[in-house]
């Protein structure tokens, strides 16, 4: 690796943020930016599955996550990632997706579109139509206690999923994680 930093940032013309980024921001521009905590972290030794849960650029830490994972080699057990977007254009490392699912062992994905016509569009994916809540509702309606559910993305989907995940299935506090934007 090295000293470089990359942004995942969608441009939105109405986004404040994206607006600055796209219209704004030159090289040589100063940016300054607050930088992680360290809350939102994998364990190491991976004794778990996990489930990366995430909305939009929500995926930014996942596929750093995963970058590390293969990186370093760890060793981890089942690793699902539920992605979920607008619409085909808004999928994000698609090309990463399917090569890590080819060659990470034990490492799935799921997209949802929930702004997307799918009636006769032929895709090389296979896609959920709507929102990824009842992916991994349907998914993880049994409760385990060798799970654990990372989620990130907009707080509104955080809460719709921590409410999920602990208050309808009954998953223990301590097998969420979280991090919010926006």
């Amino acid at each position: 690796f090295s000293n470089k930093i990359e942004l995942c940032i969608v441009h939105y013309p109405l986004g404040l943020g994206s607006s600055y980024f796209f219209n704004e921001v030159k090289i040589g521009t100063e940016l300054k930016f607050k930088t992680p905590e360290g809350g939102f972290i994998l364990p190491e030794p991976i004794d778990h599955d996990i489930v990366m849960i995430c909305t939009g650029t929500g995926i930014a830490p996942f596929r750093s996550m995963l970058l590390d994972i293969i990186h370093r080699k760890m060793i981890h057990r089942k690793i699902h990632l539920i992605f979920g977007t607008r619409k085909i254009s808004d999928i994000l490392y698609l090309d990463e997706l399917n090569h890590w699912a080819a060659t990470i062992p034990d490492f799935t994905f799921d997209i949802a579109l929930s702004r997307e016509e799918l009636d006769g569009l032929r895709l090389s994916i296979k896609v959920h139509r709507g929102y990824i809540h009842p992916i991994y509702m349907s998914k993880y309606s049994t409760v385990r206690n060798d799970v654990h559910f990372y989620i990130c993305g907009w707080s509104k989907m955080i809460d719709e999923a921590v409410e999920n995940l602990f208050g309808h299935l009954k998953y223990d506090r301590s097998q969420i994680h979280y991090e919010l934007y926006g």
